[in-house]
């Protein structure tokens, strides 16, 4: 990306192949890319960028051509600031964490958005990402509840793709944070936290809509260093969420199989909530990272056991 700041995207993902092979001389292997390392083909990529790298490569290995081509082109489109915004460092706090994936059926999506159309005469059609943000977001209350006994306010941040208003074959780092902030108890519920995060998501859509590229760049520098000033007032209890779906994940074949199952080797950030389409592509997984204390708290959860299972 051509502003210098250090995102909250750090992440190693991994792709599991199973070969279509039957005659036991491919055996299944794994992709790895780490984006603190970053891949040999650009300095630094979202995750929309390293699947797209990866349908384009599988493409290349078949023999087929893809279009558009990619264009490594986000540093002319995000051009470097003269005076960039003082992000502070991401990195995690020095407690152990653990990631665990959770798997949302069809029918359980299906009853969550029931239940939050029913009871919101505003919300619109509900995407199954949304619901499950939703339920995760008020596991985590039920967390810091039931660890201090009192409500804490709550700041959650989702990321939204940029592609468009930039070109879709634009390769690097091009996304917006959005977000919102739950003060009172009262308000965590299913239909309101879909309502809010439906806001914040046309809110930003129209503050985008007649901005030019250069102008989406502070913009969205400003947003994360907002978010980072926010966090710094340690009022708040922060999540974030980061969305892969629809992107393709089981698609990708290099002649020996598609993916058995795409999932990150492993997360930097605590409270983190990644959603990844599933292997039939009609639920959804989910790899939720927490402190070790609140993964044991949050797993038994009741509410979250109705609607979605552990993946082993």
């Amino acid at each position: 990306m051509g502003v210098e700041c250090s995102l909250p995207t750090r992440f190693a993902l991994g792709l599991y192949i199973e070969p279509k092979s039957t005659t036991g001389s491919i055996k299944p292997f794994q992709l790895w890319w780490d984006s603190s390392r970053c891949i040999p083909v650009t300095q630094d990529a979202d995750g929309y960028s390293f699947f797209r790298f990866l349908n384009d490569w599988a493409a290349t290995a078949g023999k087929m051509d893809f279009e558009p081509p990619p264009h490594f082109n986000a540093s002319s489109l995000f051009p470097l600031m003269d005076k960039a915004a003082d992000i502070s460092n991401c990195e995690p706090e020095p407690q152990r964490h653990v990631s665990r994936m959770f798997n949302f059926s069809s029918s359980s999506l299906r009853k969550l958005k029931d239940i939050a159309a029913k009871n919101s005469e505003v919300v619109q059609n509900p995407t199954r990402v949304e619901v499950a943000t939703t339920l995760f977001l008020k596991c985590g209350v039920a967390v810091s509840m039931e660890k201090s006994g009192a409500f804490k306010p709550i700041l959650w941040s989702h990321v939204m793709n940029l592609r468009p208003p930039v070109p879709l074959n634009t390769m690097g780092n091009a996304f917006l944070l959005l977000g919102s902030i739950t003060m009172t108890e009262d308000k965590v519920t299913l239909p309101n936290y879909v309502v809010e995060l439906q806001k914040a998501k046309q809110h930003l859509r129209d503050e985008l809509k007649d901005k030019s590229t250069n102008q989406i760049a502070t913009h969205a520098l400003g947003r994360v260093k907002q978010g980072s000033d926010i966090i710094k007032m340690d009022m708040f209890d922060a999540y974030s969420c980061t969305s892969f779906c629809n992107f393709g994940l089981y698609t990708i074949d290099f002649g020996w199989g598609t993916p058995v199952r795409v999932t990150l080797a492993r997360n930097l950030m605590k409270n983190h909530f990644l959603f990844l389409d599933n292997p039939s592509g009609d639920g959804i997984n989910v790899l939720v990272t927490l402190s070790e204390a609140d993964m044991l708290i949050f797993q038994s959860n009741k509410e979250l056991r109705q609607f979605a299972s552990p993946v082993v």
